[in-house]
């Protein structure tokens, strides 16, 4: 059974969403269908693709589509287009074709693109082409980036409605149509942040009003927990960042942070960027290899590596 592709924005098809939480939540909780998640996938792909400084890139390439697909998708084609002799080589997201060699990796790709002269090719890798990939696995961050938009909505989303739950711990209770309105419109009077709230007299019984309101929650303090979530939500970036290599400090330690410590955590969220920069450096040098013109080089964009004036650096 073949994997099925990663989806565009929600709402997404019932479906597909039983498919991607069955392995992972509840059943019925569904943690991507809302624009929550979409809004964090967003962001947290550019925060992790502006990570990754690419040089050398032709002027004619979009670097944006380059990022995409190498970056977020995790591989890129190199190629010469046969029906193009004048245009230089061109990179391509491209799919694995059906052979392996003696490593059981990838000996041949598929590149689909209506806009190229023929919609599809195939081509082999060292002979025809030449490719660029993210990791071993050629995998991308758009994994990641999911994992962690998943967990930053919900989060969000809970300390949006314990704050909005804790403006009023009461329950309005009601035994007639008349009054149902009338507490209506007190509590919207009320959370609409009026100072003060008048409520006509219904029926001359405007005094049993009061025994249609029944306390909820007495202690407010203790049902409030936005601040946690939010340290939470805190915690959840900063393991972000060390998945995509954006140097942080521990923001739950407070005090006494030794420059031992902060280099420690550097380190730790440097550790896979590394690694991915060194296999990207190295499918540079088979692309140069084989186009002398293309002469790429991928460094990460940090404060740490390239001197003291915050220049870009490579680890």
């Amino acid at each position: 059974m073949s994997k099925p592709k990663k989806p565009g924005p929600p709402p997404y098809p019932s479906g597909l969403l039983d498919f991607l939480q069955a392995s992972c939540s509840p059943a019925g909780v569904y943690n991507f269908d809302n624009w929550t998640f979409a809004y964090f996938v967003d962001k947290l792909y550019q925060r992790a693709v502006g990570q990754i400084v690419i040089e050398g890139l032709p002027l004619s390439w979009d670097e944006d589509y380059i990022k995409a697909a190498l970056i977020g998708g995790g591989r890129l084609a190199v190629f010469r287009v046969p029906d193009w002799p004048d245009v230089g080589p061109i990179g391509q997201y491209f799919q694995w074709g059906p052979d392996l060699n003696i490593w059981y990796r990838p000996k041949n790709v598929t590149i689909t693109n209506a806009a190229l002269p023929s919609n599809v090719y195939q081509l082999e890798i060292g002979r025809q082409c030449e490719i660029l990939h993210l990791d071993p696995l050629y995998t991308g961050l758009i994994s990641i980036v999911w994992h962690y938009a998943e967990s930053l909505a919900l989060t969000w989303e809970a300390s949006v409605m314990n704050t909005q739950n804790s403006k009023l711990a009461y329950v309005l209770l009601s035994d007639r149509k008349a009054m149902t309105k009338a507490l209506e419109a007190l509590f919207d009077k009320v959370m609409s942040g009026q100072p003060a709230v008048v409520l006509e007299e219904l029926g001359g019984k405007l005094g049993s009003i009061k025994d249609h309101v029944q306390t909820f929650a007495q202690d407010l303090r203790a049902n409030y927990v936005a601040p946690e979530m939010i340290r939470n939500f805190r915690a959840i970036m900063n393991a972000f960042d060390a998945e995509i290599g954006i140097p942080f400090a521990n923001s739950e330690k407070r005090e006494r942070l030794t420059t031992d410590e902060v280099n420690v955590y550097n380190v730790e969220s440097q550790a896979l960027v590394k690694a991915w920069l060194d296999t990207l450096n190295r499918d540079a040098e088979r692309v140069r290899a084989m186009f002398p013109e293309l002469v790429l080089r991928f460094s990460l964009r940090n404060d740490e590596g390239g001197g003291d004036n915050g220049t870009d650096g490579d680890l």
